[in-house]
């Protein structure tokens, strides 16, 4: 009876969910809910990755902008955020149902001539009709719950996670069914190796155990790296001062312009930040020598999307991600020389939506059309950082705690009285 083997073959296309075309309605529904689920936790550190990145070096200073006492000044800058890889972001918990009734179907057609799943109920029911009835029942109407802990995400190990075909059963209806048939088979073929050694011909014949010690691999691995890409921050910074309203706010953007390729697809940034310094207006600190407080809020979005092979939309994804902070800076200036020190602490938000269209991979392998939005991950972000400026040019680097820890460096050219 190759029960076992039909069993890892029928889980092992139910979790990795590549092929329902065969199946019923809601065999194929289990499979695309479980395929789904699958690519948002393994997709989700994409998100705060690219997120936390983007939402880093908006400001090294929270002070205005101004060159030589006139009330505007600029800044050019360019850096890389260095984000690091969090134990939360390396795993994701891979979860899904799956309907016993559809399984069995599959599992029952590669029985041996003979061996049905009545007479497999029997065995496990001691040959009683009304407990294999009952219990046959309970299992096809029955789910099994899939629930693999520590499954590596797009930036974990580069080793798939295994689970054994007994851990999958475990709790569901069929499980028992397996177990109580292995418990009764066990018996009957003790049974018939005593009566063979004693010379009697037994009247039942060995039962095949049905063996759940084999592992299924799930098809997810990651890069196995420490550092999430993420987009380098280039843009510039305009600084107002000394005029009614707009008094003492600087505001930046980033811009990418949406760049697009037939055949590989296209790619397109836009963000902007609005820094003001409040110090003006708080009287005794207005007074603190080189003492700088601001309110900071940034926003960024960024596309991306591929093309198949014929030169169609594959897959897009859309990042837009949000920072709110408040900002200081001590900023003491010598003849020719400066530096600074300076830090905030606010709140950052990081989401991604993802859709991939449906891709015939042949093999009558089939992945169906599907989009999915990432969870908005949302964190206290605090910051810490320095910088130098020798004449025009400005050096910076900081440490930034929030969703993940970000290592900032960058350099920037301006007329901005740092």
């Amino acid at each position: 009876m190759n029960m076992s083997k039909r069993l890892l073959a029928v889980l092992g296309i139910a979790l990795c969910a590549q092929n329902a075309s065969a199946a019923d309605k809601a065999w194929a529904t289990s499979l695309q809910e479980i395929g789904k689920g699958a690519a948002q936790g393994y997709a989700q550190p994409l998100a705060i990755g690219l997120g936390t990145g983007m939402n880093s070096q908006w400001d090294y200073s929270a002070k205005t902008h101004s060159f030589l006492g006139l009330p505007i000044g600029f800044t050019v800058y360019a850096g890389y955020p260095i984000v690091m890889v969090s134990n939360g972001m390396k795993t994701f918990d891979f979860k899904g149902s799956i309907p016993s009734g559809s399984l069995l179907t599959g599992l029952s057609s590669s029985f041996p001539s003979g061996v049905t799943l009545q007479s497999v109920a029997l065995a496990a029911n001691n040959f009683d009709s009304t407990a294999a009835n009952t219990q046959l029942k309970s299992v096809l109407n029955d789910s099994i719950n899939i629930d693999v802990k520590g499954v590596p995400t797009i930036y974990g190990s580069n080793k798939k996670k295994t689970i054994t075909v007994a851990e999958i059963l475990s709790g569901s209806q069929l499980g028992i069914l397996v177990r109580s048939y292995n418990v009764k088979a066990d018996a009957i073929n003790a049974e018939f190796d005593t009566l063979t050694k004693q010379g009697i011909t037994p009247a039942q014949k060995k039962l095949a155990k049905i063996d759940t010690s084999g592992t299924i691999a799930l098809p997810f691995v990651g890069l196995n790296t420490p550092i999430a890409p993420t987009l380098p921050p280039v843009g510039f910074n305009l600084g107002i001062s000394k005029i009614p309203v707009l008094d003492n706010i600087t505001v930046g953007a980033r811009f990418v312009p949406t760049m697009s390729n037939s055949k590989l697809g296209s790619v397109g940034m836009l963000g902007f930040t609005v820094q003001h310094e409040i110090t003006p207006h708080i009287p005794v600190l207005s007074h603190v020598p080189f003492l700088h407080l601001g309110l900071l809020y940034g926003y960024n979005s960024f596309s991306i999307s591929a093309n198949s092979t014929a030169g169609t939309e594959a897959v897009s994804v859309d990042s837009k991600n949000q920072i709110g902070m408040f900002t200081a800076s001590i900023d003491p200036k010598f003849p020719g020389i400066s530096f600074g020190i300076f830090g905030g602490i606010g709140y950052e938000t990081s989401g991604l939506s993802l859709n991939v269209q449906e891709l015939d991979l042949g093999n009558n392998i089939i992945v169906p059309s599907f989009k999915i939005d990432l969870n908005n991950s949302k964190s206290l972000r605090e910051q810490i950082g320095g910088r130098l400026t020798l004449g025009i040019f400005d050096i910076y680097g900081s440490v930034d705690n929030g969703i993940t820890t970000v290592y900032n460096v960058g350099v920037a050219v301006g007329l901005n009285g740092l």
